[in-house]
């Protein structure tokens, strides 16, 4: 499970095996190819967007999946859990929070992530 923020507002709740996740890799890499665009322009946009309005705009635009697949391909940077968090996916829950300001010249977003094994054992925030 997975629960998505932005700016300290729950946005949602992904619930996925590390195949649904593979999926997403995939899906996200065919519809980037089929609009012209790299995965990080088309992540890109939808963090825009949503720091923007506070919210997704259309569902229909595929922002949900998007946003996943950014989060999950992130790298943990974490010393004793290398690779990124969709490595993790079956054994961990992660709490990811979007934190930024919508400025059209020049975005800058950080991402909080805390982590806790799906016992409840909880690591120490991830950065």
């Amino acid at each position: 499970m997975i629960n998505i923020s932005i700016n300290g507002n729950k946005l949602f709740d992904w619930e996925g095996s590390a195949e649904e996740a593979a999926k997403l890799d995939e899906g996200m890499r065919e519809l980037a190819s089929d609009n012209g665009v790299t995965p990080e322009q088309l992540q890109h946009s939808v963090v825009a967007s949503v720091l923007k309005h506070g919210r997704f705009v259309s569902q229909s635009r595929g922002e949900m999946p998007i946003l996943t697949w950014m989060l999950l391909s992130g790298p943990t940077r974490h010393p004793d859990h290398p690779g990124i968090y969709r490595d993790y996916i079956e054994a961990w829950e992660f709490d990811f929070d979007i934190c930024g300001v919508y400025d059209p010249k020049r975005m800058k977003v950080s991402i909080s992530v805390n982590a806790r094994m799906q016992d409840g054992e909880q690591w120490e925030s991830l950065n």
